[in-house]
């Protein structure tokens, strides 16, 4: 009969050694894989594809290393935990901060109402610091966990340092170490958690809705992706996306030639042939498939039965975004060159507003003034609901940015990024309903959820081991498909309750 440690804490009294009851012999053995002292026969019967191991060489062969485990404690996993509550209370003054920075533009809008809305505003900030106080109280939990954590770890090393054990005793010492410093690589605690997460908005004034004057606020947390599906569909990048329900989505495979509709798990529905491969790819207003062609210097109408409708030239110019505008009409990013950063005065940088059937509607390229140039490399283009035209241009081979612009061409407002581990170069771009902007970080292997006005809201950061390197995006009502480099695609159910007033272009 195998024996098990009666504690598996660890102890420094010393142990007599115990006789199986099964096959009347000395437990000398330890099972490894079952963390029990058995005896030889036990170990040649009922343990024979297990790792074991006799008492006294497991225990020698412990001994020798321990003094490596002792030193990486000290020398690694505790300055690493004392460092995490460094930045536990780091985030408290961060929090405490943004709490008062964005009470502050609370205040500054309750100078413009009325006294009747003094109470409101009044509860907009006890919201915010009952948020704080919430998100604090979490971060001194997180803390006391860690402390507990670097307290057991030097108690457990200077206990086993000093103390004369048995090598019984000290194996089950060992084997409980190990077990800790195990659960502890696999259960890091995660502050993010206690980030604060409240975000005000400043809201025109409209006297139908009184409380828009007090601002809104409202707590990014609501914010939230959860997995309906995920699968692996090749082994290249899904460079492209376009949803047709909520259920169905066309994809593009990098380096293919074909566009291919799947459904949730990932069967395939239909296969439309393009010939050649594609830069990127829109659904147009009678389901014809328009697919650029940048090498080629070409836009492809496809039928969505694979049927060649037209294609239209951009020579001398190479396509690369394109997208639906809100008219049925089409956008297109525009380069002489799409892979070059440097500019002289013969570059052309552009996006275009352009007919199905290929005419030139309108050309976005200089500011107001003729001469200054909007894009560096423009990507990808879109158009919300709204009118706005969001740009991603990537300025040079590591960083890019997004330009929201009006219809007229007039700069609304630009974003550069984060300050996360790599560079911001986000490879697509996509609103919802509420004309809320989702970036691709495939760096970082995050999404950026900007406001209606351009400003960052929220990381959106899914689970990671099935969510890695996101290039392409698309949204149909609450359905988030997303397409990964490693050629995995991930559906999410997206819950966006963060919905205020935008002004009009």
């Amino acid at each position: 009969m195998a024996h098990t440690p009666e504690n598996p804490d660890l102890v420094s009294a010393q142990s007599s050694v115990t006789t199986c009851e099964q096959h009347n012999r000395v437990v000398d053995q330890y099972c490894t894989d079952c963390k029990l002292f058995i005896c030889l026969v036990c170990a040649r019967l009922s343990h024979v594809t297990h790792n074991w191991n006799s008492v006294r060489q497991l225990a020698s062969h412990k001994k020798k290393n321990f003094k490596a485990t002792l030193e990486d404690i000290r020398q690694n996993i505790i300055p690493l935990l004392k460092k995490k509550t460094e930045n536990i209370d780091r985030m408290k003054d961060e929090n405490k901060t943004k709490c008062k920075q964005q009470a502050k533009l609370l205040n500054e809008r309750q100078d413009q109402i009325i006294r009747k809305l003094k109470e409101i505003n009044e509860q907009r900030v006890r919201k915010m610091s009952q948020n704080v106080s919430s998100k604090n109280a979490t971060l001194d939990s997180m803390k006391s966990e860690v402390e507990e954590k670097i307290k057991r770890l030097i108690s457990t090393c200077t206990s086993m340092e000093k103390s004369k054990m048995t090598d019984r005793v000290f194996i089950k010492s060992c084997s409980s170490l190990e077990d800790s410093l195990k659960n502890l690589s696999k259960h890091t605690t995660n502050i993010s958690a206690g980030s604060f997460s409240l975000h005000f908005h400043l809201q025109n004034l409209d006297h139908r809705v009184l409380e828009s004057l007090a601002g809104t606020v409202l707590d990014t947390d609501d914010i939230t992706l959860s997995e309906i599906s995920s699968f692996v569909f090749g082994a290249d990048g899904i460079n492209s996306l376009m949803t047709s329900s909520e259920v169905t989505s066309w994809l593009y495979e990098q380096n293919g030639t074909q566009l291919v509709q799947v459904g949730l798990q990932g069967e395939v529905l239909n296969t439309v042939d393009l010939k050649s491969e594609c830069d990127a790819f829109a659904i147009g207003p009678n389901n014809e498939i328009i697919a650029t062609h940048l090498e080629a210097q070409t836009i492809s109408i496809i039928a969505s039965s694979g049927t060649f409708k037209r294609k239209l030239s951009t020579t001398p110019l190479e396509p690369e975004g394109v997208s639906l505008a809100n008219n049925d009409n089409i956008f297109v990013t525009l380069v002489d060159s799409s892979l070059e950063f440097s500019l002289n005065e013969k570059s052309r940088r552009l996006v275009r507003l352009m007919s199905i059937s290929g005419d030139v509607l309108r050309d976005y390229e200089f500011r107001e003034d003729g001469k200054s140039r909007m894009f560096t490399l423009p990507r990808r283009v879109i158009q919300r609901k709204n009118g706005d035209i969001c740009v991603l241009d990537f300025i040079n081979e590591r960083q890019g940015i997004l330009q929201v612009l009006t219809m007229e061409g007039e700069k609304l407002s630009v974003y550069t990024g984060r300050e996360l581990d790599q560079d911001f170069m986000p490879t697509d771009v996509i609103s919802d309903s509420q004309d809320n902007i989702i970036l691709t970080d495939p760096a970082n292997n995050v999404l950026h959820l900007l406001d209606c006005e351009g400003q960052f809201l929220k990381l959106l950061a899914p689970q990671q081991d099935k969510f890695c390197i996101p290039i392409s995006l698309s949204l149909h009502n609450e359905t988030l498909w997303v397409g990964n480099y490693n050629g995995r695609v991930n559906v999410y159910r997206y819950k966006n309750d963060v919905s205020w007033t935008c002004s009009d272009s």
